[in-house]
């Protein structure tokens, strides 16, 4: 399990994943770094992309900072955990299905 935090100049997405934050145009992938740090390949990949890894825990945290405090964020009322839900002002809370779920529900020619 991971969270990814999804910081753009217009909005925060917050989504659980199936498969801190901040600052302008960001990916933070918080996770446990030693199910993904022997496989070379993924970290290259996860640099190549701009996607910085942070550990698990830490999403708390980074969603209480004062960085977060004025801004909106995303979060799937189907995936979001309550202690995550309780870490964003409710106030800043956006509860929609994760556009990443609809996204995944198209299937390519291959898929079918």
């Amino acid at each position: 399990l991971a969270y990814a935090l999804v910081t753009t100049t217009t909005t925060t997405t917050t989504t659980t994943s199936e498969g801190g934050g901040g600052g302008d145009d960001s990916v933070v992938l918080f996770c446990e770094k030693s199910k993904v740090a022997h496989d070379r390949r993924l970290m290259k990949h996860l640099q190549d992309a701009g996607v910085r890894l942070a550990p698990y825990d830490d999403i708390f945290a980074t969603l209480k900072s004062s960085e977060f405090a004025d801004k909106k964020v995303l979060m799937d009322p189907a995936r979001v955990s309550a202690a995550l839900l309780e870490a964003v002002d409710e106030d800043n809370r956006v509860l929609a299905s994760s556009p990443l779920a609809l996204m995944k529900a198209v299937k390519n020619p291959q898929e079918i």
